[in-house]
């Protein structure tokens, strides 16, 4: 019984050990080993959506419009400052 709870546990803690990436520089699958590594915690954060008497689609579908609007805010900070840039270079 004792040994038992020791594995579930060290389960439990490596459930949230990530992979790394290879290298830091842009590799081929780079962005499957990324997946491969946030999956466990992906799933671990639909769980509880469920719990609440959400689908894992709902749920999903709300991860995927929070990252999208993540990576638009991103791009659009980019934008702004590149314009900014752009706009302080052209008067010197």
């Amino acid at each position: 019984m004792r040994e038992q709870r020791a594995i579930t546990r060290n389960r439990r803690q490596n459930q949230w050990e990530q992979p790394c990436p290879s290298t830091s520089r842009p590799y081929d699958d780079r962005d499957l080993d990324c997946q491969q590594a946030v999956e466990s915690t992906f799933n671990y954060v639909l769980h509880p959506a469920e719990q609440y008497g959400w689908t894992r689609i709902e749920a999903a579908a709300a991860l995927q419009e929070l990252a999208y609007a993540r990576l638009a805010t991103k791009e659009e900070n980019r934008l702004i400052n590149l314009a900014a840039a752009i706009a302080s270079h052209s008067r010197h």
